[in-house]
């Protein structure tokens, strides 16, 4: 049997070429893993990866580089013996890497690159779940709650605990879940968009709402972003489409516990 080197998968309505020229094994396990992203469109981004150690699992999802620079190459991030290189032209990207589970990190670093610079959206560090008035958006670092505002949403349909791909098309903010960085025991994920109702700063405490500015909300919005690497036009767009984004979409700040409770506090309105 032949064996297949790439695959094109949709991410946010972006073709996505994944290469893997010495390791098939890890193509056919990203056909297995996300068969519903697997497409026929022309990419837009080509990764090419190579791994240090085969299809071994990973303690944890991500890769944080040690060292970022500029080469006569193009963009590279590397730690001790792993790099990611964006190339010039921006629409490719090498990478040496050590488990399969981190191509999402490699992934990630080519989307919140094209994205912008088409115009369309940004990459951030947030939850999103969906009920019948449309997706929430709750962006935050770590430890700001994401995963329990996902584990505490019963009967509605959680999108993404951690990345979200946030795009406008036909004049309205609408949330992709992106897979690769996914608990999808728990999620409800596809390449298919869901437009956004609102954002939320988030808070632990006693359940309410309370208003917030469209200053706060951008302060809170772009410390959540996941900012190009590379390319100063791209940082600009992404700090432009986040001012329409807050502008447009209702923004509140979201005092929550670990209970449901809080979603009264959202559907009362």
């Amino acid at each position: 049997m032949k064996e297949e080197h790439g695959v094109v998968l949709s991410i946010a309505g972006q073709g996505c070429r994944i290469e893997c020229p010495d390791n098939p094994a890890a193509i056919r396990a990203l056909k297995s893993d996300l068969p519903q992203f697997v497409s026929d469109m022309e990419p837009a981004l080509t990764v090419s990866i190579r791994f240090d150690r085969g299809m071994q699992d990973a303690a944890t999802p991500g890769w944080k580089a040690l060292k970022m620079e500029r080469t006569r190459d193009g963009f590279l991030a590397h730690g001790p013996s792993h790099w990611i290189l964006v190339l010039p032209e921006l629409n490719r990207i090498e990478a040496r890497i050590p488990r399969y589970f981190q191509v999402g990190t490699v992934l990630r670093i080519g989307i919140s690159t094209i994205l912008p610079l088409s115009g369309r959206g940004f990459l951030s560090h947030a939850a999103a779940v969906a009920n019948r008035e449309g997706a929430y958006l709750f962006p935050g670092l770590p430890e700001a709650g994401k995963s329990t505002v996902v584990a505490n949403s019963p009967g509605r349909r959680a999108l993404t605990e951690e990345t979200a791909v946030i795009t406008k098309d036909n004049g309205r903010f609408q949330v992709f879940g992106f897979p690769l960085w996914a608990r999808f025991d728990i999620l409800s994920m596809t390449d298919q968009p869901t437009p956004l109702a609102g954002m939320f700063l988030l808070k632990k405490g006693t359940p309410r709402i309370n208003p917030v500015s469209r200053s706060e909300a951008l302060g809170y919005l772009l410390q959540n972003i996941c900012f190009p690497l590379v390319d100063p036009q791209a940082r600009e767009r992404v700090i432009e489409v986040a001012s329409e984004f807050v502008r447009e979409v209702p923004c509140a700040e979201l005092v929550f516990g670990k209970n449901p409770e809080f979603w009264r506090c959202i559907e009362r309105g």
